[in-house]
């Protein structure tokens, strides 16, 4: 019996959904250096398969930027605007460590997101309120960027651990012990 215009359809999500399901943890570890034959051998299908939904990979990857899963993490994390810069890391810290009942995807996106490095991204944000909270003598003296970096470091290994190994049951730090790694020392 010949397939269906609706069937045809449907094939032709699920494809695309599984090309896109497979190249998000490829972008999440390697950034935008993935090739379309990582993205097909991880999809389990053609070269031209893929070739026939986009024309490059970082198409794919711009596709994904576009997804309403990275859209409502990025805003979720960038429009956090209320209490002083202190809490405002506070609680972008806390979106960040909330990955103890996440999906895989949305753990995916959040690595995605902090190795962004655009003028407008969430390591610029987090640098600025960083300096802030150094002028209100909250948080840690240094290089705003570099105690950005020193928080995305504990990130990434939370996140890579848990992409790589699908592991429900990654020990994540609780927001008080990441706090410490920013909030200026009381001297005696």
């Amino acid at each position: 019996m010949p397939r269906t215009r609706e069937q045809f359809s449907e094939m032709k999500d699920e494809r695309l959904n599984s090309i896109l399901s497979a190249a998000l943890p490829l972008f999440s570890l390697y950034g935008k250096k993935v090739s379309i034959d990582a993205i097909s051998s991880k999809a389990k299908c053609s070269h031209g398969i893929v070739y026939h939904y986009f024309k490059n990979s970082d198409e794919i990857y711009q596709k994904l930027l576009t997804s309403s899963t990275y859209v409502e993490l990025n805003n979720r994390l960038l429009m956090i605007t209320e209490g002083s810069s202190y809490e405002k890391i506070e609680e972008i810290i806390s979106v960040l460590l909330d990955v103890s009942e996440a999906k895989f995807e949305n753990v995916c996106y959040l690595n995605i997101i902090i190795k962004n490095r655009d003028k407008n991204s969430l390591f610029f944000k987090l640098a600025r309120l960083v300096k802030e909270g150094q002028n209100s003598g909250k948080v840690i003296a240094g290089i705003p960027e570099e105690v950005v970096n020193t928080l995305f470091f504990v990130f990434k290994g939370i996140y890579l651990s848990f992409i790589q190994e699908k592991h429900p049951d990654i020990k994540v730090p609780s927001l008080e012990s990441v706090m410490q790694l920013i909030r200026k020392p009381i001297l005696f």
